[in-house]
C-alpha cells in the first residue's frame, strides 16, 4: 500500500467496505458509489470513477488494489483544486438554476446564450462557473443526465434500447457506444439483465 494510503489509514478492503462495492460481476449501483452516480451535483469524472469501481472485473488481490487506487482517485476528484475561488452564493444559485432548467428541458435544452440570459449570467460566467460548480462542461453535464435517465429507464425495463437512444438524442449505434463509455456496460446487456 502506498505511503499516502497508509498515512490516511486506508486499506483496500476498508475502501471497498466504505463504498459497499459488491462482488465481481455485481452490477447493482448501491452504496456511496451508486449514490454518486445518481447525484446530479457530481462531476462527470467523479461519476465515471464511481462506475469503474462498481464494474471492477478483477478478483482477489488485483481487485483490492484496483479498488484502493480508484477510491483514492475518487477522493482526489472530490477535493477542492488550488486556485479555484469559491462561487458567491448568488453565483451558485444562478448555476443551480441553470442546471434545474436543463433538467426540466432535457429533451430540448436551451442553447448557452439563452440559458445564460435566463439565469442572469453572461456565457463566459455560465461556462466557467458550470465547470467549477459541477466539474464538467454544460454539454458533458447534459450527456451525463441523459445517460443517467437512459440507465434508469433501461434498468426498470420501461423502454427498449432504440427508444432510449431516441429519447437521448442519439442513433442506436452511437447511443450504445456513449452508454457503454459512460456506464461500463452495453445498454442491451442492462436491458437483459
Amino acid at each position: 500500500m502506498s505511503g499516502l494510503a497508509s498515512s490516511l489509514g486506508l486499506t483496500p478492503q476498508g475502501l471497498a467496505d466504505a463504498m459497499e462495492v459488491g462482488a465481481p460481476g455485481d452490477s447493482g449501483a448501491s452504496g456511496a458509489c451508486g449514490s454518486l452516480i445518481r447525484d446530479a451535483q457530481a462531476s462527470a469524472a467523479q461519476r465515471a470513477v464511481a462506475q469503474q469501481i462498481l464494474h471492477c472485473p478483477l478478483q482477489g488481490a488485483a481487485r483490492q488494489l484496483y479498488l484502493a487506487g480508484k477510491g483514492l482517485e475518487l477522493l482526489a476528484l472530490c477535493m477542492p483544486r488550488p486556485g479555484e475561488e469559491d462561487l458567491s452564493g448568488r453565483g451558485r444559485q444562478q448555476l443551480e438554476r441553470a442546471a434545474q432548467l436543463l433538467r426540466e428541458r432535457l429533451d430540448d435544452p436551451p442553447g448557452l446564450r439563452a440559458l445564460a440570459r435566463e439565469v442572469g449570467l453572461n456565457v463566459n460566467k455560465l461556462t466557467q462557473g458550470f465547470r467549477q460548480c459541477f466539474g464538467c462542461t454544460v454539454a458533458e453535464w447534459l450527456q451525463a443526465q441523459r445517460m443517467a435517465r437512459a440507465y434508469e429507464l433501461l434498468a426498470s425495463a420501461r423502454m427498449d434500447v432504440a427508444q432510449a437512444a431516441a429519447l437521448s438524442g442519439y442513433s442506436p449505434s452511437h447511443f450504445s457506444k456513449v452508454f457503454q463509455r459512460h456506464h461500463g456496460v452495453l445498454p442491451s446487456a442492462l436491458r437483459r439483465g
